[in-house]
């Protein structure tokens, strides 16, 4: 079963919205590479997710 068409979006402890698109799988990858060091939280459809990226 995969999640085919589901839009993300990583925002900052603010708010801002920084980074924002769509998986096409299960197995596809969002490169936080180009984010600067800090805590966002990841929204897939309606789950939410804290990282840090150092």
């Amino acid at each position: 079963m995969g999640c085919d068409g589901r839009d993300f979006a990583i925002s900052n402890l603010a708010g801002g919205i920084v980074k924002s698109g769509t998986i096409n799988s299960v197995n596809d990858r969002i490169s936080v590479a180009d984010l600067a060091a800090g805590t966002y939280i990841l929204s897939v459809g309606n789950s939410s997710f804290k990282f840090i990226k150092r």
